[in-house]
Order: C-alpha cells, then structure tokens, then sequence
C-alpha cells in the first residue's frame, strides 16, 4: 500500500476512511475529497507526522469518529466546530496547547481524549461541551482547574492525572454522573468537601499527591476501589469501613500510625489491602472482638510490609490469605488482647503466610 491510499471498511449507509501509520504530514487533497464523496461517519488519521488539519475537515458533516492521536498537531482548525455529528474525538499525544472556540459547536460530542499534549492552562471551551460523557486530559500541565467544570454534569469518567494541579474547584462536587475520577499523579494538598456529591463513584485515585486528609466520602456508597497511596495522610478516614462495595483499598506510603481492626472483618467485599511503607505500629481492636474476629471471607492479599508493628493481632491469621510483613520490628508473640499468636518462625513456616512477594497496589481500569 502506497503512502497515500486509504482502506476503508463499507456498511450500509456507514463507511470508515483509515489512514493510520503512514508517515503524512496532511491530509492528501484526493483522499479529503473521496471521503466527503463517500460521507464517511468515521476517520482514523492516527499515528502519522500531521502538523496541521486543514479547515475542509468540516466538510465531513457526517462524521461521527475522528482519531488524530500520535501526530504533531499545534492547532485544530475553525472548520472543526462545523461537525456537527462528531461523537468521539481523540487528539491524544500531539502538541496542541489551546483549542479554538468552534470546538463548543460539537455538541454532538459525548467523548473527547486532549492527555498527553502541551496544554499550559485548561482549555475553557471543553467546559461547553455540556454532553461530555468522558474527557481524558492526563499528561499536560496545567495548575488549576476552572469552576465551570461543573457545567459538565454528564460525565462518567475523568481523566486529570499527571498534571500539577493544586486545588479543585468545589464545583467538582456538581460532577454527579462521575463513576470514574482519577487524580493521580498532581500536587493536591486537600480535596473539596463537594466531592460528598459525587455518590456514583466506583473508582478514585488519588496517589501521588500532597494529601493531609480526605473529604467524607461515606456517601459514595458504590465505591469499589480507592487508590491513594504516596500521599502525607496521617490516619485512614473513619468512613472507610463505612463503604460496602470496597474491593480494593491502596493506602501505602503514607504516614499512617494506628489501623482500625474493624477494616480488615467488617468489608464483605474487599480483596485486596495494600498499607505497607507506614508507620503503623498499631493495629488496635473493638472490645468486643478482643482481639479474636475473623478476617472477612472476601480478603485476599494483605500488605503490612515495612511497617513499625510489634506484634500482630490473632485476627490476621483466622484464615489462610496472601499476608506479607517482613521488615518489622516485631518484639512479642503476644497481641494486645493476651492471645497468643504464633511465632515468626512457624508462621513462615506455613502455607498460609507468605514473608515477602511482589508487590501489588490498587489499579484502576478505564474502558
């Protein structure tokens, strides 16, 4: 296949224009002019040198997809806003640093990916896209977030990962329809106490931050993982244990002291516990437990490495799980109820403790 010829893929009354891979550096006129004939719904231009999109792009009034990830892009043209059937939209990896003000005439738009780019300060026009559903904006540089990203109020997932931001706007609390929020990788100090709001929350992660605390998101009952590690929180939130559907719970490298025993019997659901890198040298229990619960059936894997434990409590063996504790400073066979647990050396010893291992953490998915 030459360098300029397209393959496209026919359906009834939809047809696809790929060009991806092929080293262009714009779109060849012939090709611009055979898929405005063909009234294409969908373009992939992925994956080549493109550094400008000419303005007869807005031709193509039936578009619905159009992916120009992974080229060299410093602008989007005017001629953009006039795709009026424009769905999904990925311009992931290139260099653009603003948008033009044409974009908001999308309003088709449920899908737009801007991460990993030269973005220096938040494009506002992405904030009148009121039928976002997901925006991906991760890998740019951006301080702040504007408030009128609450306008937003369709989206289900976002993407601010790996940028610098500071602070969020309490408007993110208006984000109702979020599922997905990740806010890795920035440099939050605290989070708005709007966050409450957003109570279809199934996944949120907050690592790599600054954070000293956490908003009380005991209402986001549907939240199945929290990945919050390498932060400066110096104790988990009370509403943790609070949380029904909680399956994955990643809380290392923070500066916690003393663990609630309750979060390790009272999660029906939870499998995966990663708390390792803190100062924990407590782990203290509900008199009504002394010390002698049952782990819950649904705990898989429990990472307390490199913690300052002393001892351990009786609970944490009730069962057999994938438990890893080397590297603490353990000085008694006793837990602080007066049950005795096992000595080191048999534990080790059994299959049902595991000294060291890979190391796990609470991922995310983004479909």
């Amino acid at each position: 296949m030459t360098a300029h010829t397209p393959t496209r893929s026919q359906q009834p009354n939809r047809c696809s224009l790929n060009i991806t891979g092929q080293r262009i550096e714009c779109l060849p006129q012939d090709v611009l002019e055979q898929a405005i004939e063909k009234q294409i719904t969908a373009l992939d231009a992925s994956d080549n040198h493109l550094t400008i999109l000419p303005d007869e792009i807005g031709m193509l009034r039936h578009l619905e997809r159009l992916a120009l990830g992974d080229n060299l892009l410093v602008a989007l043209p005017t001629g953009i806003g006039k795709l009026g059937r424009l769905r999904w939209l990925d311009v992931t990896h290139n260099r653009l640093s603003q948008l033009p003000d044409q974009l908001a005439d999308c309003h088709a738009l449920t899908a737009l990916g801007l991460s990993d780019c030269s973005f220096r300060d938040f494009p506002q026009v992405v904030c009148r896209l009121s039928g976002l559903v997901k925006l991906g904006f991760f890998n740019n540089g951006v301080s702040t977030v504007p408030r009128e990203i609450g306008l937003l109020s369709k989206l289900q997932k976002l993407d601010l990962s790996g940028n610098n931001i500071t602070s969020l706007p309490e408007e993110i609390g208006n984000l109702r329809n979020l599922t997905w929020l990740n806010l890795a990788g920035n440099k939050l100090s605290e989070l708005p106490e709007s966050m409450r709001n957003l109570t279809q929350l199934t996944e949120i992660g907050l690592c790599n931050n600054n954070l000293t605390r956490l908003p009380d998101l005991s209402r986001c009952s549907k939240l199945k993982v929290i990945s919050a590690y390498t932060n400066k929180l110096s104790e988990l939130p009370d509403w943790l244990i609070t949380l029904p559907d909680l399956e994955k719970v990643d809380f290392s490298s923070n500066r916690i002291g003393k663990v609630d025993g309750r979060l390790f019997r009272s999660l029906r659901m939870l499998q995966f516990l990663n708390l390792r890198e803190n100062p924990i040298s407590e782990i203290f229990d509900d008199e009504r437990y002394d010390g002698r619960g049952r782990l819950s059936r649904s705990l898989q894997k429990i990472d307390l490495q490199d913690c300052r434990l002393p001892y351990l409590p009786a609970f944490l063996f009730s069962r057999p799980v994938d438990l890893r504790v080397c590297n603490n400073p353990f000085t008694d066979a006793f837990d602080n109820s007066g049950f005795e647990v096992p000595r080191l050396y048999q534990l080790i010893e059994s299959a049902n403790f595991n000294n060291c291992g890979t190391d796990f953490t609470a991922t995310m998915g983004y479909e």
